[in-house]
């Protein structure tokens, strides 16, 4: 069963944690060791919804999307120290086709949220950073919300205080009074669904229908502010065809429907990497040649057939650089924190949790291609 207090201690226990071996290696001068040990990796960045906090006017998601004046904030930083390249660059390096240059790092953004492109793409610019957004074609093409989306919203307008219920195998309680309660909750419920070890559908249409039900009791739903909503509305195709005029942008698939590859029987698969592709290549007049692997899960066979459906490298939501020779179809990628703390964010850059095993980390950076999920 999941429940959701013990998740409260622990993290904030992790976080103490770290700030006290974050400054313990910076003592030592580690930061700067790490730096020269990752001189010639790649580093791609994770990043979802980019907002102006200060315009949203109708609701802000429980899973907050960066502000853009903390992306301005952060890629001011990573400019002193790294390189923006596109992920073209990055893959040209990492199999051998351009030589590795120290220090740089690509750009990447999951979903095709239109805050991508409205509020990201200005500030990627005076980076002179090039961008690879990653677009679910089916949510594109109905310009409908993604379930986690709808339910978030749902969950912020039911004006329940605490909500007890069950997904697949998981029982869940929910507590709901606050906002920081809310975003536990809805944490705990999303980490629930990704637990569920059976196809996609199933929780996607389970999720739905909770979405539902909560918008009967509320009358609220956001598929009627979707449209404008500065949020979640996703990007449409014309808007897509426009953005991709632009030689630093360019946009890969992220499956039909955001499925859980991992866990699709082969068929299944076949079609999210093959539909999704078409589609861009036909709405953009561009070859789609990287993909995303939703909610971070894949497996062996998963990424053997994205090489045999024409795909030039994929990327996963595994943490860590990549290194020449690295598995072009398991590129791993790093989540930005939410916040302006150079060290922080150098901490996530060069992953200093690794110090915990630095012979494993000396010996090999690899990680093991099983089935996989992430955000």
């Amino acid at each position: 069963m999941l429940r959701e207090g013990p998740f409260e201690p622990r993290n904030f226990k992790q976080k103490r944690m770290k700030r006290i071996l974050y400054y313990f290696f910076q003592s030592i001068g580690a930061v700067w060791l790490l730096r020269l040990l990752d001189r010639n990796a790649v580093s791609i960045l994770m990043l979802h919804g980019i907002m102006d906090l200060d315009k949203a006017k109708e609701w802000i998601p429980l899973r907050t999307p960066f502000d853009c004046r903390q992306l301005e904030a952060s890629l001011k930083i990573l400019s002193k120290f790294f390189q923006f390249i596109s992920l073209d660059e990055a893959v040209d390096m990492l199999c051998g086709r351009k030589a590795i240059k120290p220090h740089r790092i690509a750009v990447s953004f999951d979903d095709g949220y239109r805050n991508q492109v409205k509020y990201a793409i200005p500030i990627l610019k005076k980076f002179k950073a090039p961008a690879t957004i990653f677009i679910v074609t089916e949510n594109t093409n109905y310009q409908k919300p993604f379930w986690f989306d709808r339910l978030d919203y749902a969950i912020q307008q039911c004006g329940t205080d605490k909500m007890d219920l069950s997904i697949g195998t998981a029982n869940i309680k929910l507590q709901l009074q606050t906002w920081e309660e809310m975003q536990r909750s809805f944490k705990l419920l999303r980490t629930a669904a990704k637990m569920q070890e059976f196809p996609e559908s199933g929780i996607q249409q389970q999720m739905e229908l909770l979405a539902e039900r909560l918008e009967e009791k509320s009358h609220k739903r956001l598929a009627d502010i979707f449209e404008s909503d500065e949020c979640t509305g996703l990007l449409t195709w014309d808007e897509i065809r426009q953005a991709s005029k632009d030689k630093d942008i360019v946009f890969g698939s992220h499956s039909v429907n955001h499925q859980r590859l991992g866990l699709a029987d082969p068929a299944e698969v076949q079609y999210q990497l093959e539909e999704s592709k078409k589609a861009i290549e036909l709405h953009t007049g561009l070859e789609c040649i990287y993909f995303c692997y939703p909610n971070g899960s894949f497996n062996r066979q998963v990424a053997e057939m994205v090489s045999k459906c024409g795909y030039r490298a994929a990327v996963t939501t595994l943490p860590g650089c990549n290194q020449k020779g690295s598995d072009l179809f398991t590129l791993k990628r790093i989540h930005p924190p939410l916040d302006e703390n150079r060290h922080n964010i150098l901490w996530q850059i060069h992953q200093i949790q690794r110090l915990k095993n630095p012979m494993k980390m000396l010996i090999s950076r690899q990680y093991p291609i099983e089935f996989i999920q992430g955000d």
